[in-house]
């Protein structure tokens, strides 16, 4: 699974993906499309949370 998970989030970060900060421990990959919407994934080792937002991403995820 590491080897995946490390495989994944290169991946990411070459379709512009940026680590904004983490959310329970794991990290979040984001990607800005404009001002107003975002596309997340958060990898944890059993599972991978996928979604998309509208507004300031910090907030969603009450990050400083």
């Amino acid at each position: 699974p590491n080897l995946d998970i490390f495989n994944y989030t290169r991946a990411l970060e070459r379709r512009n993906y940026k680590i904004v900060g983490q959310f329970e421990g794991e990290d979040i990959y984001l990607l800005e499309v404009d001002t107003n919407k975002f596309l997340f994934v958060i990898i944890c080792e059993d599972y991978a949370i996928y979604g998309a937002g509208n507004g300031d991403y910090k907030i969603t995820f009450n990050l400083k």
